[in-house]
């Protein structure tokens, strides 16, 4: 009996550890599941509340997404308490973890996102977390290993440990809105929040907006014509001109100053054409050719201006049968016989 007792603690000496050691990292895997599932609910309820709670708030964010009791997101399946941390250094738009939760509103932004982080850390094994807040970037950093790990005390060993880093910084997105109209403000919100506007002349609106906000965008100086609704999935940015938006410089009439070419184009065109001109020309047709000529221009110009200067035996310029040339050569002439006709009166 003595004999077969021996036996059996001998072979309990050298698989019980065993035993142990795989229900440990069996548990250490689900935990490790958890934890991602959990911050994935976090990054989702950031997403759709356009809210990033304090950190006493996160468990209660994650509950509301995950459909679970607040104790099942706060305490382990072996009864232990997880650690949520907020990054000390984060800040959002002048929101710091102390005056955390940030609620996304309508203000501008004069700095990106800083340090947006936040860890879910737990252990799989007595006693509890003992966490120093101060120590997050350390944590964050560190690689789980045989081993203690700084900012963490208790007297866990490193692979009892299992930490989630949840970086929110890749939800927001930059947004610019112009206003480059010379009378009318732009008016613009987000999601349900009361209207804002950027002002006429120049006015500039810069913001970091969450993944998933919509941006509506309202036309006729006034938050009462919708003119668009945008939803944010990356850096955008918008113009406001001819009342209304754009999403470049090239849609709508130009309103810069009166010296500028755009400008004296829009002038010709309202002037109104004499009557009755020569061959029934129009200021249509002339800017039309102007745009050509100036097209033309560029290409020859892209092209090294290629034939100028060259000449054919007998004094013949070699130029006008060049390509590129020809163009810009056919364009002035055509412009200056429809600038001509517009002023000469006749059929």
């Amino acid at each position: 009996m003595i004999g077969v007792l021996s036996v059996i603690a001998l072979l309990a000496a050298a698989i019980v550890p065993n035993v142990i050691r795989k229900i440990d990292r069996a548990t250490w895997e689900r935990e490790t599941s958890d934890l991602n599932v959990m911050a994935n609910g976090l990054l989702q309820t950031v997403r759709t509340d356009k809210s990033v709670p304090a950190s006493n708030g996160i468990a209660q964010a994650i509950a509301r997404y995950s459909s679970l009791a607040t104790s099942q997101v706060t305490n382990t399946p072996r009864a232990l308490s997880r650690v949520f941390l907020v990054d000390p250094n984060l800040n959002l738009n002048g929101v710091v973890p102390s005056s955390l939760p940030y609620n996304q509103g309508n203000s501008s932004w004069t700095n990106p996102p800083i340090n947006a982080r936040m860890m879910i850390l737990s252990t799989i094994a007595r006693p509890a977390l003992v966490v120093n807040p101060n120590n997050f970037n350390a944590i964050w950093n560190t690689t789980l290993t045989q081993g203690t790990v700084v900012g963490i005390t208790g007297g866990q060993k490193a692979d009892d440990l299992c930490i989630q880093r949840v970086d929110m910084g890749l939800l927001f997105h930059k947004l610019v809105l112009l206003n480059i109209d010379r009378t009318n403000n732009g008016y613009f919100t987000f999601d349900s929040n009361p209207s804002s506007f950027v002002s006429n002349s120049g006015g500039q609106f810069t913001a970091c907006v969450l993944d998933g906000t919509a941006l509506n965008l309202y036309s006729g100086g006034s938050a009462a014509n919708l003119q668009v609704r945008e939803i944010a999935y990356q850096d955008q940015s918008f113009v406001y001109q001819d009342n209304q938006w754009s999403r470049n410089l090239s849609s709508g009439v130009s309103t810069q100053p009166l010296d500028t070419f755009g400008t004296l184009v829009s002038r010709f065109l309202a002037a109104g054409a004499l009557n009755p001109t020569k061959f029934k020309a129009t200021q249509r047709a002339t800017v039309d050719e102007m745009y050509s000529y100036l097209w033309g221009y560029w290409s020859w110009g892209q092209a090294g201006f290629a034939g100028l200067g060259d000449n054919l035996p007998g004094g013949a310029n070699a130029a006008p049968q060049n390509p590129f040339f020809k163009v810009v050569y056919d364009s002035q002439g055509n412009l200056d016989t429809f600038s001509h006709n517009i002023l000469i009166q006749g059929p």
